[in-house]
């Protein structure tokens, strides 16, 4: 029973992981401010374009240490202590996300929108994938242990779900010179989807490890469909930035929403439903496979345990995000200040993740060339994890790095951002 699941999961993962995740930095990277090339007609004749390119590859969890995690992403063994500690972390509800994705922003100041000489527009493309896990601790124990971690009890799957999706993305959109605010609408290019619910699951083994019982309701899809695009859709990106003048320091904030919209399936995808009860004893996997693969229409297996095959094409929500916080002050007034906070929340459009909290402190020890930060958050995929960045301004390019994740035994995080103006 151990291999079958094993094969079980190998299967999911390969429809998952295969296409290949990334969430919206806090703004932390200190970006270029081009409001002196605005305020400067010296510089403004020749530099009122702004490059953005961003990079971001993360993965967190609650329970299920990076050690395995690496493993299912790049190859390896998973050790007994590797699965010992994990299983140590694993609580009654558990959480996984990873987030990979590279985006490119052209803002242009010069052009005159709609012939207002305070908007100019912005041009965005990218490519993003995005895996999220909220699971049972049986739905690690099983897979890692076997069956016989069960003797004579229960395996409890319930209200697990698994998904991922693979999209791109092209936009275009008004831009305020001023605030640097932008709303962008986009259209986007399903590549690629699979998912995994299991509404009410569970499985006894009994002591004499000669039988098994199931009793499940779920269902799973992915697409079996070699075109290159699957789907389209619509949605929305948004960055409103604002100066409070009436608080302390009068800071300045930010509400930003990144690919909130929805994707239609073009292409049929394969759909697996049950609601069903099975015991059995016995079988071997030539004979639940009958010579074929998971795939195919002779699948006898399926059919032996009630599992319904389909064809269907659906319309669901991107996860995107949705987060508020208070931005780092990069005014030329601002340039002496050592020590600066922020703080924000986030919240992504999905029901396994939970919302996010952090805040951190922001060192410029060279009046704006170099500056260093540390930040702490709590939520989203994972607990409690501590972040770090650094970033540098040389003439008209800003680069800088960032980790929201260090320390972390559940996860890892890298951000790169580069800006230039020309």
């Amino acid at each position: 029973m151990k291999k079958i699941t094993l094969i079980l999961i190998c299967f999911f993962s390969y429809n998952l992981i295969a296409q290949h995740y990334l969430p919206i930095q806090h703004d932390t990277l200190v970006a270029f401010s081009i409001e002196r090339i605005i305020n400067n007609t010296k510089i403004n004749k020749n530099k009122q374009n702004e490059l953005i390119i961003t990079g971001i590859a993360d993965y967190s969890g609650t329970s299920l240490g990076k050690d395995i995690a690496q493993k299912f992403f790049y190859g390896g063994e998973i050790s007994d202590s590797m699965k010992q500690k994990s299983l140590n972390r694993h609580k009654a509800i558990n959480r996984f996300g990873s987030d990979t994705q590279a985006e490119l922003e052209y803002r242009n100041y010069k052009v005159n929108l709609f012939k207002n000489e305070n908007w100019g527009f912005v041009v965005k493309t990218g490519m993003y994938n995005f895996l999220q896990a909220i699971y049972s601790k049986d739905f690690f124990t099983f897979p890692m242990y076997g069956n016989t971690y069960f003797e004579g009890d229960t395996a409890k799957f319930s209200g697990s779900q698994f998904s991922n999706i693979t999209y791109q993305k092209v936009g275009f959109g008004w831009l305020d010179k001023k605030s640097k605010s932008a709303i962008c609408l986009n259209l986007f290019g399903l590549n690629n989807a699979s998912n995994l619910s299991l509404y009410d699951a569970e499985i006894f083994q009994n002591t004499g490890f000669d039988s098994l019982s199931f009793n499940y309701n779920g269902r799973a899809s992915f697409s079996n469909n070699p075109n290159y695009l699957k789907g389209i859709g619509l949605g929305i990106d948004a960055d409103i930035r604002w100066h409070s003048k009436n608080l302390k320091g009068k800071p300045h904030f930010q509400f930003l929403m990144r690919n909130i919209g929805f994707i239609t399936q073009t292409a049929n995808f394969t759909q697996y439903t049950a609601d069903t009860s099975f015991s059995f004893n016995g079988f071997s996997y030539d004979q639940i496979a009958n010579g074929t693969s998971f795939q195919s229409e002779n699948f006898a297996f399926l059919d032996t345990l009630g599992i319904k095959k389909s064809e269907s094409k659906t319309t669901f929500m991107l996860p995107g995000i949705i987060q508020v916080s208070k931005l780092i002050d990069q005014s030329e007034g601002a340039k002496t200040k050592k020590l600066q906070e922020f703080y924000g929340a986030r919240l992504y459009f999905s029901s396994m993740s939970i919302p996010m909290i952090f805040g951190g402190l922001d060192y410029n020890p060279f009046n704006g060339f170099v500056h260093f930060g540390a930040s702490v958050s709590y939520g989203g995929y994972s607990r409690l994890k501590a972040g770090c960045y650094s970033s540098m301004q040389w003439k008209n390019i800003s680069i800088g790095i960032s980790s929201e994740n260090l320390f972390n035994p559940t996860g890892q995080s890298i951000i790169f951002r580069l800006q230039c103006v020309f």
